[in-house]
């Protein structure tokens, strides 16, 4: 990534538009959003806040997290014991990951995502 010039807003409000460019330039540099924060000297909150008010105004969730959606299989699935799940992950570039797992594990998984998650703003 090239050196940029921290982001020194001073007293002045940058409009949506300044948002959102700052916004797509995080996402073309690959960095997560600390690094990003940390090279051009804005504040994570800050940066976080920018972040929920584009995609409040695009409609969007306020969340990184997907929304999750229960899907009924077709009439010949087999049914698996209550002691193990089956989940899918859909994740960008059309990748999916497919995990069977105890139910214990689910829950513990989905626990973890879940203070990750609130933990991570």
């Amino acid at each position: 990534m090239e050196n940029k010039p921290p982001i020194t807003s001073g007293n002045k409000h940058l409009s949506l538009q300044e948002k959102q460019k700052i916004i797509d330039e995080w996402k073309n540099t690959g960095l997560s959003k600390h690094e990003f924060c940390k090279s051009r000297k804005i504040i994570a909150t800050t940066f976080y806040g920018w972040l929920k008010q584009v995609a409040r105004v695009a409609g969007m969730p306020d969340s990184d997290l997907a929304p999750v959606a229960v899907v009924k299989k077709s009439p010949g699935f087999m049914v698996k014991p209550a002691s193990e799940s089956e989940i899918e992950i859909f994740l960008p570039a059309q990748t999916v990951i497919r995990l069977r797992v105890p139910v214990e594990t689910l829950i513990t998984l989905i626990k973890g995502l879940s203070h990750a998650s609130h933990t991570a703003r």
